[in-house]
């Protein structure tokens, strides 16, 4: 028998076992599909937050409109409407 001088091929992959590597790509793949799945999910709380400010505008646009009108009428509608433009 011959002794190792050291020269000889190596084995490819550095001992790394196929499980070990599947394992790997496995947790790699997991990574990712959590990454896209919280990416996907933040425009959807973030479009909720924004249909629920608006909502709430327009409900206290509809209170202020119903209290200038009620004004108006207890005044007996003297005034001219209200200008809405923003000043």
């Amino acid at each position: 028998m011959m002794a190792d001088s050291g020269w000889g091929p190596e084995p490819v992959g550095g001992g790394v076992t196929l499980l070990e590597s599947l394992a790997s790509l496995g947790l790699i793949a997991l990574a990712i599909v959590g990454a896209t799945v919280l990416v996907a999910a933040y425009p959807t709380r973030t479009a909720g937050a924004t249909r629920s400010a608006r909502l709430e505008w327009q409900q206290r646009q509809q209170q202020v409109d119903s209290a200038v009108a009620e004004e108006q009428a207890a005044e007996g509608g003297h005034h001219a409407p209200a200008d809405k433009r923003p000043h």
